[in-house]
């Protein structure tokens, strides 16, 4: 789809300078709140003014197959068609769910204070996901302990014992719920694409983790986003020294999903009439005045 917006200008002294600023406020407002509208549609658009003349009407066109429209209207039309498309572009893109995911709180292991636990997540949806909040089974009690997360491209197998190729990508605070039950860690969001990334828990010197021994029916945990297998852990992260494997991670991910990137044709169309509607509508107007 490729859009253009012309504003046409005149010679006429009694033009207003009103109306050119608020077409221009018009297309201000568009940039700095709806930067989505700049992304879209990929075919791109210009704006096309006539310097040093006075603002007479605006214009716009857009042609999009199997649908194609092009019609003038007043300024203040504009502004109404434009906070549609808007609306159109908001209600039908960027649609958040909040999903979770859990494997399992049966701890009959744990770790030392300041280790690490190691698995891997599998993003299937298309759209990616964003990791809002982590709850886990901790071994001691406290009260605002951190916890830091770090991510690898690719499988965390095999490479627990050395820091290459990990990057910290969020932290937060949390508190004990006791051994068994969900701690709550408000950790930063992080978003992670399509495919295998591998994840590393690292809790702070106030709390170590408990997770479950791996018995090969209880390793991997799937939704329709993503799916996890799991895993390993160390008492000491990203050093040599022993990799304890299969360890289980007892805990549930919170995360969001944006779906419906791209507006459905439908509604697409459906802003294509109205306007095509309201276009004539402004030109009939304009054939009364005459």
């Amino acid at each position: 789809m490729v859009f253009e917006l012309v504003i046409q200008c005149s010679d006429n002294p009694r033009a207003t300078r009103t109306h050119e600023r608020d077409w221009l406020l018009t297309i201000l407002t568009m940039i700095q709140l709806f930067p989505v509208f700049l992304a879209f549609p990929p075919g791109g658009g210009k704006l096309s003014v006539c310097p040093g003349k006075k603002f007479k009407s605006a214009r716009i066109a857009f042609y999009w197959l199997p649908i194609q429209g092009d019609f003038s209207m007043k300024v203040g039309h504009l502004f109404q068609l434009v906070v549609a498309f808007v609306a159109v572009l908001t209600g039908s893109a960027g649609q958040v769910q909040a999903a979770t995911i859990t494997t399992l709180f049966a701890e009959n292991n744990a770790l030392i204070n300041g280790g690490a636990v190691y698995f891997d997540i599998n993003v299937l949806n298309p759209a990616g996901i964003t990791i809002k909040k982590l709850f886990t089974n901790t071994y001691e009690s406290f009260v605002l302990a951190n916890m830091d997360v770090y991510t690898r491209s690719g499988t965390s197998s095999g490479f627990q014992t050395s820091l290459s190729g990990w990057t910290l990508v969020s932290s937060g605070l949390g508190n004990s719920a006791g051994r068994n039950n969900p701690s709550e860690f408000d950790v930063t969001d992080f978003s992670l694409g399509v495919g295998v990334t591998g994840i590393a828990i690292v809790s702070s010197s106030a709390w170590g983790h408990s997770y479950t021994n791996g018995n090969g029916t209880n390793q991997f945990y799937s939704n329709s986003d993503l799916s996890l297998t799991l895993g390993s852990a160390k008492a000491v992260p990203f050093v040599s020294g022993p990799t304890f494997s299969p360890r289980v991670w007892n805990g549930t991910i919170e995360y969001n999903v944006t779906s419906g990137a791209v507006p459905e044709p439908t509604s697409l169309a459906i802003f294509v009439i109205g306007a095509c509607v309201s276009g004539i509508g402004a030109a009939r107007r304009r054939l009364r005045v005459k």
